[in-house]
């Protein structure tokens, strides 16, 4: 499919319903988004990657407000389980048409001190996970779609304890430039992608350091 193609299937389904998926969209930066977007109109799809009765609770919270949300379970550093996502949302809703990937894992340690399993597991989630959710968007997503990754701005900072952090979220930062390079064509399904860096917020990420949302 070239430009004017993607443009012309864009157009065709102006008027039909939007589904957005939100990855890591139980609670805190994931939750609010899932909210805005449900509140804009779209059928908000929560993952969890833990608790399902969080996901629930976000669901119904979605619901209360007058949106529509459903909630799907899924690894996102495992293609398989992610692919199955894609697979059902497709099922229910014909398509997606957004993926904003909030998902994310922190765990705190001077660098003289964190061991490499701790890493291992940051890593897994922040680099590995943001490239299996990226790579099935670019290839699941209709026409006109779009991608956002959420990273942090702590990769600008020089905090105790966060090195092991901000290395594991540096990755998605560099692979996201390498994205918008001068020269870069544009994606032959017109999508787009970008990312966000939100300053600190409270949230269950920083309370419970290791939770993955």
């Amino acid at each position: 499919m070239n430009s004017a193609e993607a443009d012309t299937e864009v157009r065709k389904d102006a008027g039909r319903p939007r589904v957005a998926v939100v990855i890591g969209g139980s609670g805190g930066i994931g939750g609010a988004v899932a909210h805005r977007l449900a509140a804009d109109g779209m059928t908000a799809v929560i993952h969890c990657a833990g608790s399902a009765a969080k996901a629930e609770a976000a669901v119904t919270s979605v619901a209360a407000a007058g949106g529509t949300a459903v909630a799907l379970p899924g690894d996102v550093a495992e293609p398989a389980e992610m692919t199955r996502l894609s697979d059902t949302v497709e099922s229910r809703f014909g398509g997606v048409d957004a993926v904003v990937n909030t998902a994310g894992i922190m765990l705190l340690a001077p660098l003289a001190e964190m061991d490499l399993e701790t890493f291992d597991r940051m890593y897994r989630v922040n680099v590995r996970g943001t490239f299996v959710v990226s790579q099935l968007a670019a290839r699941r997503l209709r026409p006109g779609g779009a991608l956002i990754n959420f990273s942090t701005s702590v990769t600008r900072l020089q905090q105790p304890g966060y090195g092991g952090y901000a290395a594991s979220k540096r990755g998605p930062d560099r692979r996201d430039r390498l994205r918008r390079a001068p020269g870069t064509a544009r994606h032959p399904r017109g999508h787009r992608g970008s990312r966000r860096l939100p300053r600190r917020t409270r949230r269950p990420l920083d309370q419970r350091p290791g939770a993955v949302q």
